[in-house]
């Protein structure tokens, strides 16, 4: 089962290499994003650049107005890092949030939240391909693939924040003992002070 192969995967050293090359992927994603010049205020819009990864409920009209905003070689370099960096991180990241999971639920009968950073992963993905397809094919506007994409990126930051909430709650059952210890040693203070 799969869920057994991940968690026979579970160690330290796994744990940490996993955690050094998710930092050096997304060290590189910043510097990409950099070159491509997010942050930066596009003229006359009001706003500034962003990756379309990173946008939450996006019209296809602002998604071309990102995409051109990058320019020739910003587009090149996002194409470049989008299907280079994007395809590792999503990869390591999501690896590196399913050991966590495994430390907190393996021996639980929530074991199931182990996998939904493959969920987030194959999200990733998906999401990374059309945007490669858009920026592949600019100036040629495809906004099918526009709303799909949207939809995917929205779907990509639910699951994330699911999991996050899973590694939210698996941390309060591994400690939850002591935390309800706190709180009846508290309240016995707070009563015998009055």
């Amino acid at each position: 089962m799969l869920i057994d192969f991940i968690v026979r995967s579970y160690s330290k050293r796994n744990l940490w290499i996993l955690f050094v090359g998710t930092c050096i992927c997304a060290i590189g994603m910043a510097i990409a994003a950099l070159v491509i010049g997010v942050g930066q205020a596009i003229d006359g819009a009001g706003v500034s650049i962003q990756l379309l990864d990173t946008m939450l409920n996006y019209s296809a009209e602002e998604a071309y107005q990102q995409i051109n905003a990058y320019g020739e070689n910003g587009r090149t370099i996002c194409v470049l890092s989008t299907l280079i960096l994007d395809s590792l991180f999503p990869l390591l990241y999501g690896a590196f949030i399913s050991l966590i999971l495994v430390f907190l639920f393996q021996k639980t009968k929530y074991r199931l939240f182990i996998l939904l950073p493959l969920l987030v992963i194959l999200t990733d993905y998906i999401e990374n391909t059309h945007i490669a397809i858009l920026l592949i094919n600019f100036p040629e506007r495809l906004p099918n693939v526009v709303y799909l994409v949207n939809f995917i990126s929205l779907g990509k930051w639910a699951l994330l924040g699911l999991t996050l909430m899973a590694i939210s709650f698996g941390f309060f059952l591994r400690n939850r003992k002591n935390f309800f210890l706190e709180v009846e040693r508290r309240r016995t203070n707070f009563y015998e002070k009055d």
